[in-house]
This record gives C-alpha cells, sequence and structure tokens, in this order.
C-alpha cells in the first residue's frame, strides 16, 4: 500500500508500506489504513510549520518507520495509545513522547479517549489548547525546553509553571524517572507494555491478520475496558468535585453569617444610641419647659414689684403738695420766717 500526502510538495514525506506485515487482503481494512495514513501526512504538514527543525526531522523518520501504521477500530487498540498509555491512564500516561499523540489525533480527532491523553500532554506542556489537534503545537521559541517536552523527558507534570497540582488530580501517577523512550522498542518488549487491566491479547504483530482483526473489533476488549476505567476516574473527580463544592459552601454560609452578625449587631448599636437620644432629648424638652415655667414665674414677680414701687410717692411730690414728715414742715416754716423778719 502507497499513501502520500496530496498536497506535498517535492520535498514532502511519503510512505510505502511494503512489508508483508503491512498487507492484507481485507479491502476494508486497506480503505481503513489508507484514509488513516492521509489523515496523520495531513496532520504533519499542519505540525512540522510550528516544530523546531530537529523535531520536524524526528518526526519524518518516526512516521517513515512505520511501526505505527496499524488496521484499528478503536485507538485503545492502536501502538501509539500502549506506548502512551503503558501502566498508567488515558488521563495520565506515562510515555509523553509527543509523535505518538500525533498520530491518534490525527486518526482519531474526536474520540473521547484521544482527548483525555490529548488534555494529559496539554498539562504535560502547560499549554491546555494541544487538547484541540495539531493545530494547537505550542510554539516555544526555546529548542533544548521544546525538544525535552517533544521526547518526553520532563519528569514532573507542570514543572514548567508549577500551576499543575498532582495532590488535586485523582488520576495523577508520577512517571518512572528518566527520560521516556523515543521510539517503539522492539516487539518483544509489547508483552510488558499491555494494560494490566486490559484482556485484551495483542503483541503489536500485524501479521496475524485473523487474531488483530477480531481483538480490534471486539468493543468488550479495548474500547469497553477503557471506558470502565475512564468512567471510575470521572466518578472520583465527581467525588472530589462534590467535597470541595461542599467544602466551598460551608465557608460560604460561614462568610454570611459573620456579616449577618456583624449588620445586626451595628444596627443594634445605631438602634440603641438613636434610644439614648431620643431619651436626652425628651429630658431636654422636659427641662426647657420646666425653665421656661420659671422664667415665666420670675417674670411675673418682677412684673409685681415694679407696680409697687410705681405706687410710693416720690419726694418732689411731697413738697408741691405741702405734704410731708412734720419735722421737715417745721424746718421749712423756720426758714421762710427768717427770711421775711430779715
Amino acid at each position: 500500500m502507497d499513501s502520500e500526502d496530496p498536497s506535498a510538495n517535492s520535498g514532502a514525506l511519503v510512505l510505502k508500506t511494503e512489508e508483508p506485515e503491512h498487507q492484507t487482503e481485507d479491502v476494508g481494512a486497506r480503505n481503513r489504513l489508507t484514509v488513516a495514513t492521509g489523515r496523520v501526512m495531513n496532520a504533519f504538514q499542519i505540525v512540522k510549520g510550528r516544530m523546531d527543525p530537529e523535531a520536524v526531522e524526528e518526526t519524518r523518520q518516526y512516521l517513515a518507520d512505520l511501526k505505527w501504521v496499524k488496521d484499528c477500530v478503536n485507538p485503545s487498540s492502536h501502538p501509539c495509545y500502549k506506548k502512551i498509555k503503558r501502566r498508567g491512564t488515558a488521563g495520565s500516561p506515562e510515555n509523553y513522547y509527543y509523535p505518538h499523540l500525533l498520530v491518534l489525533q490525527a486518526i482519531w480527532p474526536e474520540n473521547r479517549t484521544v482527548r483525555l491523553v490529548a488534555t494529559a500532554f496539554g498539562k504535560y506542556w502547560d499549554n491546555a489548547d494541544m487538547k484541540n489537534g495539531p493545530a494547537f503545537y505550542p510554539i516555544l521559541n526555546d529548542k533544548d525546553r521544546e525538544l525535552s517536552l517533544f521526547r518526553g523527558e520532563v519528569l514532573d507534570i507542570g514543572i514548567q509553571s508549577g500551576e499543575y497540582d498532582p495532590d488535586r488530580d485523582p488520576d495523577y501517577r508520577p512517571r518512572n524517572k528518566g527520560p521516556a523512550p523515543a521510539y517503539f522498542d522492539d516487539e518483544s518488549e509489547d508483552d510488558e507494555e499491555v494494560d494490566i487491566d486490559q484482556e485484551e491479547e495483542e503483541d503489536g504483530d500485524a501479521g496475524d491478520g485473523d487474531e488483530g482483526e477480531a481483538t480490534d473489533n471486539d468493543p468488550m476488549d479495548s474500547e469497553g475496558k477503557i471506558n470502565d476505567k475512564d468512567e471510575n476516574a470521572f466518578d472520583r473527580v465527581a467525588e472530589d468535585l462534590r467535597a470541595r463544592l461542599q467544602s466551598v459552601e460551608e465557608k460560604k454560609r460561614k462568610m454570611q453569617e459573620w456579616k449577618s452578625d456583624y449588620w445586626k449587631t451595628k444596627s443594634q448599636n445605631y438602634e440603641k444610641s438613636s434610644e439614648e437620644h431620643k431619651k436626652k432629648s425628651e429630658d431636654d424638652k422636659a427641662k426647657a419647659e420646666r425653665y421656661a415655667k420659671i422664667a415665666s414665674e420670675y417674670a411675673k414677680r418682677r412684673d409685681k414689684t415694679s407696680a409697687v414701687s410705681n405706687s410710693i410717692p416720690s419726694a418732689s411730690v411731697d413738697e408741691e403738695s405741702g405734704d410731708g414728715p412734720p419735722a421737715k414742715r417745721a424746718r421749712n416754716d423756720e426758714s421762710v420766717a427768717t427770711e421775711e423778719t430779715a
């Protein structure tokens, strides 16, 4: 089978799958392989413009090696998925070699399991957009860092930004210390890398046509097991979210209770102050009325005293009328007689 990118130029990668293990008499399988290979080549054309040249060449050699070419109905049966997952989970795999993800995203762009894997790669690269496909391969402008991430050599998720907290991710499992293997290992190692929870027996020999097809098409042996594990993982995440939500709601309730008590206390203080001012105002009003009565009483006394004072005759009035004390009249008479004698 030959597969070539229709949009490729003269320097584009051309795949020729002439080895016997990649040949099959099944027309449907050949068609699926042709479509899958074309998708991978198109994805490579998209992503290589965003990659460092060394990563581009390494991806080119990886694709030319053809060990990723296999007719699989589900991604969980594909060698690339097994190489990524190893003994981890779709949401927390053990191998972060990027070309494996490129193949899976190209062939199954909308598959839920592939999106879980891509989300894990997004955490690893500290770029959530990677789950959207090869067109979102991060442009880092840092060759050494890009190649380390590209080859899966960074040991801890979130090491770049420190934002990813594995203690809060129930699916997180620390990967084996040391760089992840770049290319597919020898086929003899496949038995060690098969998911220990997955009952399908597929050692990667594409030449075993009948057994390979039976395994790929059996949902209970492939996607079914993965879905069960993913569902359990989602249950754990949901339980964790419920616990956090309950904790947040409890903190929110306590804050609201504190605010209610705070404003209630302020209201009571102002009400008490208002009552005190009201009582003081009433007392002041009573005092004002009492003092006004006292002032009125003294005003009446003053008027009465003035009336009595006005009723007493003055000295000038006594002289004109001849009235007055007898002694004073005698003195006056003597004075007049003396004047007349003189």
